[in-house]
This record gives C-alpha cells, structure tokens and sequence, in this order.
C-alpha cells in the first residue's frame, strides 16, 4: 500500500491494489456522522471538492435506490452522476455503486463507507474500488480523485464541526426586518459588532454565498484585531 498519511493516525489517504482508501477520525458522533451521508441536504453542503456544489434529482437511500445529482464545477462544467445503494445498515455501513454521466459515464466503481465509533468520535473508512489500477489511476491522472477525494474529506469535517457548533439565543424588542438590516448593513456592524469598548470598521461586507465580512476592531488602547467570515448561506 503506497499510504499518503496527513494527520497520523487521525487521516490517511491511499493507494493499494485497484483501490483508492480514505480514512478520518471525526470529532462528531455516528449518528450525526451517517446522518449527513444519507440526506441531501447535508449531502449539498459538503458533497464534493472545494469549489463544487451538488444539486440532487433523486435521493433513496435503501439497497436498491438510487442518487441521482449533478455536480458543477467552479469553472460552469456540469457532472451527471448516478450512485446505487447496495446496502444500507444503520449507522455503521453503507455500499454503492458509483456511475458517471455525459463527460463522466466511463467512470465507474464500488465504494464501501464503514462507520466505526472510536475514542468518542467516529472512525470514517472510505474505499472506492476500480476494475482496475488503470481504470483507478485514470481518475486521478484526469480528474484528480485524490485531491478530490482530499478535499471532499475536508469539507465532511467543515460540516460536521458547524453542526456541532454552539448556539447563541436572544430575544429582542425589535421587527425582524430590523433586527435583519443590524446584521447585514455595514452601517449598522459598524456600530455594535465586538466587545464592549471596541470600534469596528467594516473593510467589506458580500452579503451572498462565498461572500466575506471582512472587519478591524481598534480598543481604546490601541490594540487592532482583523475578522473575516466567509457565508455558507444567506
């Protein structure tokens, strides 16, 4: 096995016979873990290498169902995809078979994602299984599977950390359109965003998906902090 690890034990990606294996030790448990594997809308929000979105036109998730989604890629190119569930036991495993289509269709391949509970997280084992080491490396020679595959991992464990995330709650003696502008109007930031005592200057506010707040916070002595966020959704 030619092992490509980044992390240790905690993340490795690798190469063995007509196989591409991918493993990640995530901080979320096994239910959340398989939930976001077996629902479009997580699938959507992470499904894919960075720059990607997915838009799904079948979803079931049962032996003998079928997912049907496109991928678009940042430069506009579509990607037709076809995946058929051959077993589904929950939370621990699923099996797939993966198709292509249009550009894609001669792609094709088994996948097995097998979900292990492991030192309070979940011990993800991806393995996409090829007819062959050529048909395998013609994947990653032109389509860049790996680095794919990589940064698809990396976008799983994005989701699941917004998921596991804390939540802030208050209530305000305000209509709701006002309370909307006070969070997306660089005016209106720039008068309440940080700690008490600070000055914030909005340098950009792109109120879209991808968009970036980007903001300084001066304290009276002196000392300047630089924030940005990135929005998922709007």
């Amino acid at each position: 096995m030619d092992a490509r690890s980044d992390l240790g034990n905690s993340e490795s990606t690798a190469l063995a016979d007509r196989e591409i294996v991918a493993t990640r030790l995530l901080d979320a448990p096994r239910d959340l873990v398989f939930a976001v594997w077996t629902d479009p809308a997580h699938l959507e929000k992470w499904w894919g290498p960075v720059g990607f979105t997915t838009t799904t036109s079948r979803a079931a998730f049962e032996p003998g169902g079928q997912w049907r989604f496109v991928m678009h890629g940042p430069d506009g190119t579509d990607y037709g995809n076809l995946i058929t569930f051959v077993e589904v036991q929950r939370p621990s495993r699923i099996a797939y078979r993966h198709g292509g289509e249009g550009a894609t269709k001669e792609i094709g391949f088994e996948v097995t994602v097998d979900f292990a509970e492991e030192a309070g997280g979940t011990r993800l084992t991806m393995r996409l299984r090829f007819p062959s080491n050529e048909a395998r490396d013609l994947v990653i020679g032109k389509h860049g599977a790996l680095e794919g595959l990589k940064e698809t991992m990396s976008r799983l464990r994005d989701h699941l950390t917004t998921l596991r995330g804390f939540v802030v709650t208050r209530t305000f003696e305000a209509p709701r359109e006002l309370v909307w502008r006070a969070h997306t109007e660089a005016r209106h930031l720039a008068r309440w965003w940080g700690p008490k005592g600070f000055e914030t200057t909005v340098a950009r506010l792109e109120l879209r998906p991808g968009g970036m707040f980007l903001y300084r916070m001066d304290s009276a002595g002196g000392q300047s902090m630089w924030g940005r966020f990135v929005f998922r959704d709007i």
